[in-house]
């Protein structure tokens, strides 16, 4: 008998050989095997926005309370929402790539050895530490 265990997370998949860069289901509810969410991954990668030159746009100028959910679409911009990164962030170390590119395609990245979201009852504090990269440390004065 072969039983194949639902992948937490985009790391979780690739380690087990999976390679994808169409809309995947990975189970990262603890408790909640039967739950699940639609994610992208790029390799072992999660990702959690996107932005891009596409058409229809995503309009991500929005009050507060609309990122508590996701937004947009997985094949194009989207958002994927403060719970479900928070769900995603809360039980592991994560590192979080953020990879910047302009009009001309030049690109900046920037990586946080340690990233975290927390929950709702702590307004989504963001925790981002250990900094490296070319595109400047835009969180300096937020971190934790």
């Amino acid at each position: 008998i072969l039983r194949l265990m639902p992948s937490k997370n985009c790391a979780n998949r690739y380690e087990k050989g999976y390679k994808s860069s169409e809309p995947v289901q990975i189970f990262p509810y603890i408790g909640r095997s039967y739950e699940s969410l639609s994610v992208l991954c790029d390799e072992d990668w999660t990702i959690i926005q996107r932005r891009q030159d596409v058409q229809p746009r995503v309009n991500f100028t929005r009050p507060w309370a609309d990122y508590v959910q996701e937004f947009g679409e997985l094949t194009g911009e989207f958002w994927l929402g403060l719970d479900h990164i928070h769900r995603l962030t809360s039980d592991t170390i994560n590192e979080l790539y953020i990879e910047l590119q302009d009009w001309q395609s030049n690109t900046r990245w920037a990586k946080y050895s340690n990233f975290a979201v927390g929950p709702a009852e702590d307004n989504y504090r963001l925790t981002v530490t250990g900094y490296s990269g070319d595109a400047g440390d835009a969180m300096q004065e937020r971190h934790n």
